[in-house]
């Protein structure tokens, strides 16, 4: 576990960040995502969802428009997307008759935005280590597989563990880990426009 720590903290400040950021939200992803595939086939009719995944499919063709944005201004706007799943989770809870229906429309539209953001963010973030740490690009690539898998196993072991507790518990505790990653990405708001900042100085 020491040797696994000091392999992730022998990145630079920005990929050290990213690879924080990626196990986060694949743990928030991992518990979200049975529970919006149950609540889809509950609120939406066959030809909604098929137009809903095509739009998945367009948003990632879409990020031409914000590929040319800095890596602060995309980690803002992922932020922004990320409370707005946050919001429509709370909804669950609001309305007992509309609230779950509201939830899957609304993290299924925001979710588009987010697939299309977090395309280009990902886009910056390999051009920031191409271009700054080439030499790191082997034991990053090494590093954000093992941490993606760990989140995923995370994220099934809860959902699977409160699954026999029922889809309200599923809700809370996705609502819950998104309230706390959100906190986290709130307090780092400037943190990718300081390093952006930095590098420039360095390099002038």
């Amino acid at each position: 576990m020491k040797n696994y720590i000091n392999k992730l903290n022998s990145f630079d400040p920005v990929t050290w960040f990213r690879l924080i950021n990626m196990f986060l939200i694949t743990v928030c992803i991992g518990i979200t995502a049975p529970l919006l595939i149950s609540l889809k086939g509950t609120y939406m009719v066959l030809w909604v969802i098929t137009i809903f995944s095509l739009g998945y499919v367009f948003a990632q063709k879409a990020n031409k428009s914000l590929v040319n944005k800095s890596m602060s201004d995309l980690y803002r706007m992922l932020t922004t997307a990320n409370i707005g799943i946050q919001i429509s989770l709370s909804m669950y809870f609001v309305d007992p008759t509309y609230g779950p229906e509201i939830a899957v429309y609304g993290i299924t539209i925001v979710g588009m935005f987010e697939v299309m953001i977090v395309t280009a963010y990902g886009i910056q973030l390999n051009n920031w280590i191409a271009t700054n740490y080439p030499e790191s690009m082997k034991d990053f690539g090494v590093m954000k597989a093992d941490l993606s898998a760990n989140g995923q196993l995370v994220a099934m072991g809860l959902a699977g563990a409160l699954s026999f507790i029922g889809p309200d518990a599923i809700v809370a505790a996705a609502l819950g880990v998104y309230t706390m990653v959100n906190f986290w990405y709130l307090k780092n708001w400037n943190f990718l426009e300081e390093a952006e900042k930095a590098q420039a100085e360095k390099v002038a």
